[in-house]
């Protein structure tokens, strides 16, 4: 391991780039970017070469200090993993942004605590040295590049289509307030909502369901035209809130399938009655099963399968069940 090229510089310790460069990937150290989170997650705020943060850093941005509760500073320090025993090495963008932090961390107790006092600029403009960075960094923009946008500006990553700034107070107003949003760009349109395929698939599912809950309606069973409708509904609209996450993703899919199918046979479990060595609700069970496989084969927009699902779980409910001898209250 590489040891810490230490220089005295004001009342603190510095450590070099090329010692710090060298320690990268140390288990015991930890490296803390005090910059805004804007910076660490990947904005070049002063015009830096490049955005980002040093490999393995964590964000403390040192206006903490003065926003957050001591307890609250306590534990987040902690969950950073800036801990008595390990070595801490702090920077930002001048050698002053370490001071709070770093006279903090000493007053705690911690003794082993640098500043990289070159800061980000200088390891930035290196192109020999490695950065990270939070990916799609520019999809959560900061508030100086939203004034910098309203303001008519070209900050770093602009929004790739003009943007028109209304009164959302008055929509209905000619004109324009400087400074005020668009909400149809923040907003879908309505016209964009998928509500007619949802509801044409969710009354397909409810429709084929209550053929097999009015059976079991009919012969007084514990679930019927209320459960198996709810059911089917259920299952398909679980498969419809995810497919927009999941698509292109069978995986994820067939997680959420296996879920709805446990969730299904325990509500299957609760039609099944035992009484000494009598046992009532079995079919009822296994129809709910099934009404659960409609509900899922609508949602994937397989109709034809859940149409077959329907017809034999029919088929066998009301042809077999009339050939099946059962006392009067089964």
């Amino acid at each position: 391991m590489s040891t810490l090229h230490i220089v005295q510089e004001g009342t603190g310790l510095a450590i070099s780039t090329e010692a710090l460069r060298d320690r990268l990937g140390d288990p015991a150290l930890t490296v803390v970017d005090v910059r805004p989170l804007a910076a660490y997650n990947g904005w070049r705020l002063r015009g830096e070469p490049r955005g980002g943060h040093i490999p393995g850093a964590v964000a403390f941005p040192r206006d903490w200090l003065r926003s957050v509760d001591a307890p609250e500073i306590e534990r987040l320090l902690r969950s950073k993993g800036v801990e008595p025993g390990r070595s801490i090495v702090i920077y930002g963008d001048a050698p002053d942004d370490t001071v709070p932090l770093s006279s903090h961390l000493l007053a705690s107790g911690l003794e082993d605590v640098r500043s990289y006092d070159s800061g980000w600029s200088t390891w930035a403009a290196n192109e020999g040295l490695p950065v990270e960075g939070l990916p799609n960094y520019d999809k959560l923009v900061h508030i100086d590049w939203l004034r910098a946008v309203l303001a008519g500006d070209r900050p770093e990553a602009p929004p790739a289509t003009r943007r028109r700034r209304v009164d959302v107070a008055q929509p209905n107003r000619r004109g324009r307030v400087a400074g005020c949003m668009d909400l149809s760009e923040l907003v879908p349109s309505v016209r964009h909502l998928a509500f007619l395929p949802h509801i044409r698939d969710l009354g397909i599912a409810y429709a084929l369901a209550f053929v097999i809950g009015w059976n079991r309606e009919r012969e007084e069973r514990s679930a019927g035209i209320r459960t198996f409708p709810l059911v089917a509904i259920a299952a398909c609209g679980f498969v419809q809130a995810t497919e927009g996450l999941l698509r292109g993703d069978p995986g994820g899919m067939a997680k959420v399938v296996e879920g709805v199918i446990t969730g299904i046979g325990f509500i299957g479990g609760g039609a099944i009655l035992k009484s000494g060595a009598e046992v009532r609700g079995t079919a009822t069970a296994a129809a709910l099963w099934a009404t659960g496989a409609i509900g899922i084969a609508v949602g994937l927009a397989n109709y034809d399968v859940a149409l077959t699902i329907c017809f034999f779980t029919s088929l066998t409910l009301y042809l077999v069940g009339e050939k099946k001898q059962e006392p009067p209250d089964a």
